[in-house]
């Protein structure tokens, strides 16, 4: 299905959503704003995780007090389950729990909701997102930590650096493509590359490692 960006349309397949809210005006005024979308093959929405059988290409969690407990509901029952948090008053520690979880994506609920359209391409382009306050949250607990010295040492070419900075920003591979004239394909390869290089895990180790490194600026 064709989603709309600022720039292009972009073909994504169909997706099926699941929202977890105990607020029920919440979660309904949620999927209303994703249904007009019209890009999406179903949205479910419940209070009750317990109560879902089948699975969705992602579940948008929305749950202040218990984010963490329905994650691992959610991963007993799959594992690889693509999961979205929708946070009010993130604390440092929490992000660190949802990070450990492998979230894929954590946006503020005061965000824009241009942030969660965003937030659901890239999760579903296999990347992660997070918003920028989340970013910096995260970094000044991980500044707490033991330097990598291995990361310390470590010396990116030009163009690893352009594509750094460009997934720093929380740019689309189609994105990122169109700007540095490469293929998607490439973009894909240069992100592997920087992954391995920078011995990270996600997008938020290589964000960390770009800001301790001075390639780009929270």
């Amino acid at each position: 299905m064709p989603i709309k960006d600022s720039r292009r349309i972009i073909e994504v397949p169909g997706i099926s959503l699941l929202i977890l809210d105990e607020d029920n005006l919440s979660r309904k005024g949620l999927r209303k704003m994703l249904l007009d979308l019209n890009w999406f093959s179903k949205i479910a929405e419940t209070c009750d995780y317990g109560k879902i059988e089948e699975l969705f290409n992602i579940v948008i969690i929305s749950s202040d007090n218990k984010t963490a407990d329905i994650i691992h509901k959610i991963r007993a029952k799959e594992e690889t389950q693509k999961i979205i948090a929708l946070l009010l008053h993130p604390k440092e520690e929490e992000i660190a729990q949802l990070i450990e979880l492998k979230v894929n994506g954590i946006v503020l609920k005061t965000s824009p909701f241009d942030e969660l359209i965003k937030c659901l391409q890239l999760v579903m382009e296999e990347r992660d997102f997070f918003s920028q306050e989340i970013s910096k949250l995260f970094y000044h607990l991980w500044l707490s930590k033991k330097p990598n010295k291995q990361n310390s040492e470590m010396s990116l070419s030009k163009r690893e650096t352009e594509v750094l900075v460009a997934i720093c920003n929380q740019k689309t591979n189609d994105e990122i493509a169109d700007e540095l004239l490469l293929s998607p394909s490439s973009v894909k390869k240069y992100r592997c590359m920087l992954l391995e290089k920078t011995a990270s895990k996600s997008s938020v180790g290589l964000i960390l490692f770009a800001v301790k490194h001075g390639i780009y600026k929270i």
